[in-house]
C-alpha cells in the first residue's frame, strides 16, 4: 500500500513553491502526520521540495498579473491626471463612509463614477450617430 504524501504551498512575492512533507526524519525514524508546529524554524526541515513523480496527482493552477505593486505610501501609481482625480474622488468618499457622513460619501461616488465613466467613452473612436427606425417620423 502507498503511503500519503502530505503537500503545501507558499507564495514569496511572484514566486509559488510547492514542497512536500519528509515523512523520514534525520535519524532514519518515520514521523507521523505534518502539523502546523512542523512550519518554522524549528520544523523547517520538515518539509522540502518534492522529488518523486507523480503520474496522476497534482494539479497547480497559478494565475500571475504583472504590474506593478505598491508596498508602502511613498510608492507613485502610474495613473492618467484624468483618472487621478477620479481616484481622489474615491478615497475621499471612502473617508466620508468611514465618518458616516453619507450624503458626503454618495455625492464623491457620484463624482467618480461620472469621470470614470466618461473617461471610458473617450476611448471609443469615430463618431456616434443614431440611425432612425423604420416607423420614426422622416
Amino acid at each position: 500500500m502507498a503511503s500519503r504524501r502530505h503537500y503545501a504551498y507558499y507564495i514569496r512575492g511572484d514566486q509559488l513553491a510547492l514542497i512536500e512533507h519528509d515523512a523520514v526524519s534525520g535519524d532514519g525514524q518515520t514521523l507521523g502526520q505534518p502539523s502546523l508546529d512542523d512550519i518554522g524554524p524549528s520544523g523547517g526541515l520538515l518539509w522540502k521540495s518534492p522529488v518523486a513523480d507523480i503520474t496522476n496527482g497534482i494539479e497547480i493552477e497559478y494565475a500571475y498579473s504583472p504590474g506593478k505593486t505598491i508596498y508602502d505610501e511613498s510608492d507613485t501609481i502610474d495613473l492618467p491626471e484624468y483618472l487621478a482625480k477620479a481616484l481622489v474622488y474615491y478615497v475621499k468618499a471612502k473617508v466620508a463612509e468611514d465618518m458616516m457622513q453619507l450624503d458626503e460619501k454618495e455625492y464623491y461616488m457620484k463624482e467618480f463614477r461620472y469621470l470614470l465613466e466618461k473617461h471610458q467613452s473617450s476611448k471609443i473612436w469615430g463618431s456616434r450617430t443614431t440611425v432612425p427606425g423604420i416607423h420614426a417620423i422622416r
